[in-house]
């Protein structure tokens, strides 16, 4: 350069290949996750890998919001051990996480009181041992909470 100042050589725009740009990459990312939460995709790569099944406890969790919910907490849970911090679990968090609950649970009811009549079928005519299914009441002399009471002063 002149009179000693530095001047950098000039670089000219450069081009990008398509298949590194943004929407590209987003793109694979989301057919990777795809086909990787599809249960029959899942099922080929592991013949393929030669991995063992894997079992699941619950039925009926193939569903999108369940996928994204559980995915949402796994991404979570990573943070939060990276960070070495317990994040704080929101309303809207806690009632998302009851209906899943439900949703994978639903069934649930179906056999409360199997044991109950089970029981019966089975002891036949024997006594009650004198344990009942009812939940036990507190006595109708003693209350928890009393509106308007005074409170003793030690």
């Amino acid at each position: 350069g002149k009179d000693g100042i530095y001047v950098p050589p000039r670089i000219g725009p450069a081009a990008m290949d398509d298949s590194h740009s943004k929407d590209a990459v987003r793109k694979e990312k989301r057919l990777l996750r795809m086909a990787t939460e599809n249960p029959y995709f899942k099922e080929m790569i592991d013949d393929a890998a030669d991995r063992p099944e894997e079992w699941k406890e619950t039925a009926g969790d193939e569903s999108k919001e369940f996928m994204a919910y559980m995915r949402q907490r796994e991404k979570q849970e990573k943070a939060e051990e990276e960070l070495f911090t317990r994040a704080p679990v929101t309303k809207r968090e806690k009632y998302m996480e009851k209906q899943m609950k439900k949703q994978l649970h639903g069934l649930q009811g179906l056999t409360d009181g199997f044991d109950l009549g089970m029981n019966t079928l089975l002891d036949g005519e024997k006594e009650d041992d004198g344990g009942s299914s009812e939940p036990r009441r507190q006595s109708a002399g003693r209350r928890k909470h009393q509106k308007g009471g005074k409170r003793k002063r030690h």
